[in-house]
């Protein structure tokens, strides 16, 4: 497409812009799309996230910039310069998830910056911390449910938990504010949503060295169940002239209520 007009516009940070043409002879006006302009960025850590690398372990950051639409990569650099791909992802619109091992390091984020193709990247000096052996605060379950959250820290340590019979295997580990949370999934599903609402039950955690540790906890209360009866639709002045036919009942028009 020509953009030799926009080079003189003068685009806020993000900008609304539609898709026009002809359906036949008549003039089309085609759905709608939020844009977002590219520029440099200034990058954080998300808050709670200042002690959540651990060295020695794999660990989730969030880092924070007034947009992330345009990242086109997130590397880590560890001291001697080596550079580590992370596995990331957009969870908000101002928020990257990553997942990296690290001990003394460097995030760097790739955007366009304002550039036509790509611009300089921006760096993030990340902090690990060095941490004690694992403690546990307590494990939270509630009854009918198939998974619970522990605790603690250290919890990658952590091979897995048992409760009344009902064995529960690490799923995904967070920290937040210098606290970890590790969900536990249940391995057996029907024994677990068999668990009644009990206090000060004993369970078991095993460690992936082979240790067991004793840990007080409780059962609570079943969480309130919603489930969805009817719905109805109604469509946007925009979206009635779309001439876009939707072939699924649960699908939505653009812009409509």
């Amino acid at each position: 497409m020509d953009t030799a007009a926009l080079h003189a516009a003068a685009l806020e940070d993000s900008v609304q812009a539609s898709l026009q043409g002809y359906w036949g002879f008549e003039r089309y006006r085609g759905p709608t799309f939020m844009l977002m302009n590219a520029h440099a960025k200034s990058w954080e850590l998300a808050a709670g996230d200042e002690d959540a690398l651990v060295v020695g372990r794999q660990d989730t950051i969030h880092l924070q910039a007034d947009t992330v639409t345009c990242v086109d990569g997130i590397m880590l650099k560890d001291p001697s310069g080596k550079e580590l791909k992370v596995d990331w992802k957009t969870v908000r619109p101002n928020e990257a998830r990553g997942e990296a091992a690290a001990a003394g390091s460097q995030a760097r984020c790739d955007d366009p910056g304002g550039e036509p193709v790509r611009g300089q990247p921006t760096a993030t000096d990340l902090h690990p911390d060095v941490r004690e052996a694992g403690h546990f605060d307590g494990f939270a379950l509630h009854a009918g449910d198939t998974q619970g959250v522990l605790k603690g820290s250290r919890l990658d340590e952590v091979a897995g938990l048992a409760l009344h019979g009902a064995v529960f295997v690490p799923g995904e580990l967070s920290t937040r504010n210098g606290s970890d949370e590790l969900i536990l999934i249940a391995q057996d599903a029907h024994a677990a949503a068999g668990l009644k609402p009990e206090r000060a039950i004993a369970a078991k955690i095993t460690l992936k060295d082979g240790r067991s540790l004793p840990l007080m906890t409780s059962v609570d209360l079943p969480r309130p169940r919603v489930a969805l009866i009817g719905q109805s639709v109604q469509p946007s002045a925009s979206s009635k002239d779309s001439n876009i036919q939707l072939a699924d009942q649960g699908e939505l028009p653009q812009d409509a209520t």
